[in-house]
């Protein structure tokens, strides 16, 4: 365990610096680490130990080689701060080690060692939205494809929920512009998984920010049929809301034409409607007013605001409003929009927002030296989603 974890911590490090010199000196400490597995006994790796989950007092009973299959590094005891939640992803240098060397098979042979995979996905689904969080990178495209074959591969998803890895390689492929690739993996999305991931996620809005993501990506290539089997999965009109809203932005600024937003900015409202308890479960009414501003017109600003009335914490509304104007480059109404005596701290807050937007509503690339601070921009800023328990 212990050369795995030190070569674990020095790939990594080279990893951040963007330094593969070195690479090979570490890799033989992830060699040593096998030859020693190889040589443990079969009794000894199975017997059973205790460790703790992700806090100091939820601890799981689990074979000893857990602690070496488990793809990253993984501790028995708590690593922090005792009463912090604590999740187990570092680096994807590990998983990239054992699918160079041929030995996912050898090492995942049955359903006991696939499983193991649940609560490596639950931790890196915490980390991945929070790269700060272990000062981590996110794991390349390159290698979450070739995990998800050699998963499948091992018939994996027979055993175990992949639907989140699945998420995750519809999103990329979308930003890579792979149509195919999107529909290839988004076909592979149950109900009842991505049901169950949403229901038992730790971040819920994160992995329902992923599934809204695979809606626009469908959307934008016309399967919209496809996109709504995704919005059924979830029953309450809320969700419904929030996923139609949340597309009908996200394709705005990626470049559809505004008048091609309308159907799902209806859809949107229409779900609204059917909200029985008004008291809560509205909170699709700020991103529909952000909707109607990069519509771009006065009077769509109007039921912007109209949307938003009476809305508790409607600045949240306003301030998608004024990034919306910012993405039209109308700062002085962006400006005009910001509502008065608010402090310094939230003035700030509206004037990041709408340079964001401007920066958006360029439609530039992004510089290499910038690219790296925008992918880890806050998803909060950048693509707010609000999830609410279906079941409750």
């Amino acid at each position: 365990m212990s050369y795995k974890d030190e070569g674990i911590i020095q790939l990594k490090r080279l990893e951040m610096q963007g330094n593969d010199s070195l690479k090979s000196k570490y890799t033989a400490l992830l060699d040593k680490a096998m030859e020693l597995y190889r040589a443990a006994n079969p009794q000894f790796l199975n017997s059973s130990i205790s460790v703790i989950d992700v806090t100091n007092n939820d601890n799981i009973t689990v074979a000893r080689k857990f602690l070496f299959l488990f793809p990253d590094i993984r501790t028995p005891f708590h690593p922090n701060e005792p009463q912090l939640f604590h999740y187990f992803y570092t680096s994807g240098c590990f998983l990239n080690y054992i699918m160079d060397n041929n030995l996912f098979s050898y090492l995942y042979p049955t359903a006991e060692e696939l499983q193991y995979f649940d609560r490596f996905f639950r931790d890196y689904g915490q980390v991945e939205p929070n790269p700060g969080y272990q000062v981590s990178n996110e794991i390349d495209y390159e290698t979450l494809v070739a995990l998800a074959k050699n998963l499948d591969q091992q018939g994996a998803q027979e055993v175990t929920n992949l639907d989140l890895l699945y998420l995750y390689l519809a999103r990329e492929a979308g930003k890579r512009n792979e149509p195919d690739n999107v529909l290839y993996y988004t076909d592979k999305l149950t109900a009842e998984k991505v049901s169950a991931l949403t229901l038992n996620s730790l971040d819920a809005n994160n992995t329902f920010r992923l599934v809204a993501d695979a809606i626009s990506n469908l959307a934008r290539q016309g399967e919209v049929l496809k996109a709504y089997r995704l919005v059924r999965i979830y029953d309450k009109p809320a969700n419904r809301s929030m996923l139609y809203a949340y597309v009908a932005t996200d394709l705005m600024r990626k470049g559809m034409p505004p008048a091609e937003a309308n159907y799902l900015i209806d859809s949107a409202r229409v779900e609204l409607k059917r909200i029985v308890n008004r008291d809560n479960g509205q909170s699709s009414r700020f991103l529909i007013a952000y909707a109607l501003a990069l519509q771009n017109e006065k009077e769509k600003l109007n039921e912007g605001y109209a949307i938003i009335k009476n809305m508790g914490g409607k600045w949240i509304g306003i301030l998608r409003m004024c990034r919306a104007l910012g993405y039209r480059g109308q700062f002085f109404e962006a400006i005009e929009n910001i509502p008065d005596n608010i402090s310094d701290v939230d003035y700030a807050n509206f004037l990041f927002n709408i340079l964001s937007g401007y920066n958006e509503g360029r439609g530039s690339e992004i510089s290499a030296s910038w690219k790296q601070f925008d992918d880890n921009n806050e998803l909060l800023f950048n693509h707010y989603i609000i999830y609410q328990n279906d079941k409750n």
